[in-house]
Order: structure tokens, then sequence, then C-alpha cells
């Protein structure tokens, strides 16, 4: 039995509902994965094992390391201002830039995050309103530190920090504006540069007694200060190895040794990137043959989620099918409508002094040739039909 078109959209309109409500529940379940993934990261600080997390910085940055093994990820200023806005990371990103990136990162993959909150934004409120929207999003670690607004990369020059209690007041906040204490607060200092490795452990020290969970000295220039560093507080500290800057770059094992309960590798992955597409364009550019390494394209294929796309087809094959056949009846219906001859051919000819001298002949020639673009106007519906043809 046919159903009718009101029935249909009757059909159309419960699945709808029905999926919306299943989408719900979806996100309830996420919700929940959020929070345990938070706990994990923290469980793992507490089971003293070794946090790795590589920078990433768009989606596809995200989405590849989040198919590794290391623990974590890290959301890295440094390159989501490069990527996103093709700028330097001198403090020009916004709130809301970074928080659109970090939910999205968070959506799309299932490591904990290390988000970036450069100086939380602004005055106090603004920590706490960036505090909020992190853990909201689902960042598990929030990063804040104490430089001077604008800020700038830690391993450039020029950087300046402001007071001590001026930080210190910013983590009580950030520690208080968080509704999980699973959401943890990753306070930097970029002290050491200006005012020396002792002035830089000082802050280290009150920032965890103001309540952050985790400490970022940034940017020693040695193995001694590393040392010091790591084991200078009763807190997680953690290692900034920036590929190119100023502090030395060390396996894994040989940070934990020294005290380090975590590393993170903000510009690892951006640079190599950018050093794959300059190859790569500049051999497109002078009419070389792509030599660099390429991502298969049926792992990038998979990477990007195509299979749940497949499955989602196979699931709902039926509405999908309902919903083709619809438009293509709707839209058989309009054509007929526009482009009937009326009557027979015998009455269309009778009635020729009427019709400009035309028989049935020309008229349908004439039809056929305004479908396919000429005689005036269907080139947009013929080129939508080439293309419908094709694919």
């Amino acid at each position: 039995m046919t159903a009718s078109p009101n029935e249909l959209v009757d059909l159309v309109t419960a699945n709808v509902a029905r999926r919306i409500l299943d989408r719900r529940d979806e996100k309830r379940e996420e919700t929940t994965m959020t929070t345990d993934t938070n706990t994990s990261f923290k469980a793992m600080l507490r089971n003293k094992q070794f946090i790795t997390a590589p920078g990433v910085f768009d989606l596809v940055s995200a989405k590849i390391a989040d198919r590794t093994t290391a623990q974590a990820l890290y959301m890295t200023g440094y390159g989501v201002v490069a990527s996103f806005l093709g700028q330097p990371d001198a403090g020009l990103a916004t709130y809301t830039d970074m928080l659109n990136r970090a939910e999205a990162i968070v959506d799309a993959t299932h490591k904990p995050l290390i988000a970036d909150g450069d100086t939380g934004y602004g005055g106090l409120l603004n920590v706490a309103h960036t505090v909020r929207g992190y853990e909201k999003a689902g960042v598990a670690v929030i990063q804040i530190e104490d430089q001077h607004f604008p800020k700038k990369c830690g391993h450039t020059p020029n950087r300046h920090v402001v007071p001590t209690q001026e930080m210190v007041n910013k983590i009580k906040v950030a520690s208080d504006a968080r509704s999980s204490a699973d959401c943890l607060i990753l306070a930097r200092t970029d002290a050491l540069t200006s005012l020396g490795l002792d002035a830089a452990l000082r802050r280290g020290e009150a920032y965890a007694n103001a309540g952050a969970d985790m400490l970022f000295i940034e940017a020693p220039e040695s193995k001694e200060q590393m040392r010091k560093i790591g084991a200078a507080f009763d807190v997680p500290v953690l290692s900034n190895q920036l590929h190119g800057g100023v502090t030395p770059i060390l396996p894994p094992n040989e940070l934990q040794e020294m005290g380090f309960a975590a590393a993170i590798y903000p510009t690892v992955g951006l640079f190599a990137a950018s050093h794959a597409l300059d190859n790569v364009y500049q051999a497109l550019a002078q009419g070389k043959p792509v030599s660099e390494p390429l991502y298969a394209f049926g792992d990038f294929v998979d990477m990007i989620g195509f299979p749940k796309v497949w499955e989602f087809e196979q699931k709902y094959a039926d509405l999908l099918a309902q919903s083709q056949d619809e438009g293509d009846a709707v839209g058989c219906e309009e054509t007929s409508d526009r482009y009937a001859l009326p009557g027979t051919a015998e009455d269309f000819n009778d009635d020729r002094p009427a019709r400009g001298g035309r028989d049935f002949g020309d008229a349908l020639a004439a039809t056929a040739d305004e479908w396919c673009g000429g005689a005036g106007s269907r080139t947009s519906d013929r080129e939508d039909f080439s293309a419908t043809s094709t694919r």
C-alpha cells in the first residue's frame, strides 16, 4: 500500500525526532566519557605513568595523533594561531578562537586534551569564564601562564611576566571556577628567561600552593636547569619539548628520571607537516613529480571517518531511499507540469495558427532545447542534470 504525502511527512518527522532523542542519549554518554577521560589523566599522574602529549593544531593532526599510543594530546596555541589565523603566537587569538578549536578537538578524539589557555584572556572574571568554558568543552588540563598580555611564544624574546601575586590570584580563581577536581589546572611561568631559575622556582611553589595541580617552568636551557626543575616540587611537573626552541630535547625515560611527569611536543607535528607541504608544493610549482611520502588515500579515508558515513547509510538505507524517491517524484511532477504539451498532436497541430505556425514537432523540439539550455534559460538545470548523471 502506497503512503500518502501527509503520511510520508509524518513518517519522516517521527524518524527525525527519534534520531534527535538518540543524539541526546549519545551526548549524555559522551559527557560521561569525557569525565572518565579526565579521571584517567589524573589517574595516570597518580600512578606515576609518564604522559606523552603530541602537539595538535587542527582536526587532521588531532585525529592522527589520537590513533597513536600517546597518552594524551596537547592543543598548542602556537600551532592553532598559525594554522587558524596564519599569524604568530603573540596574543592574537581570542578566547572564542581557542575554545572553538578545543571543543572540536575533544569532539573528534578520545584521548585527554591539555589545552593552552594563554593568560586566561583577561582579568580574574575572564579566567573564571575561560576555565568554565574549557571544562565544559571537555578539556582535561587547562594551561594558564603568567605573561603580560599580549603574551608571546615562550621561546621567543621580549616576554614579560606579571607580579607573582597577580598570577597567584588567577590560579585561585581558576581552581575555584572548575566544577570538578578532575579538571586539572596547569600553571606555567615564563620567569626563568627574564628573572632567573630561582625566581621561576619560587613562582612555581607559589602557584602550587594557590591550587595548581601541575607546573610548567618554561624555557630551561640546559639539562642542569631541567634536573633542578624536575626535583623541586611535590606536584607533577611538565616539560615543554619544543623542537627548535632553547630546551634540550630528551627521551621520555630521561625526562622521567629527572622528575618530570609529562612532556608536550607543541611544534613537532606542525613543523613536520609544514616541511612536507613546502616540498610538495615546490615540486608542483616547478613541474616536478611529487617524491615526498604521502599518506595513503585509503588510510586517510579511514582516519577521517568515512566508515561511519557508510555505517550510517547502511543503517538508514530505507529512509535514505525513501527521501530520494520523494525528491525524484516531486521533481518529475514539477518538470511534467512545466513542460507538458496539452492534448494530442492532432489537437496541437489544428491550433497551429494560434501557436505562431509551429506544429507539434516544432514545439517538442523547442521544449527539449529549453531544457538543455538553449532558447533560453535552462542552463543551470542542464548542468545539474549532467553532474547528476556522471556521479
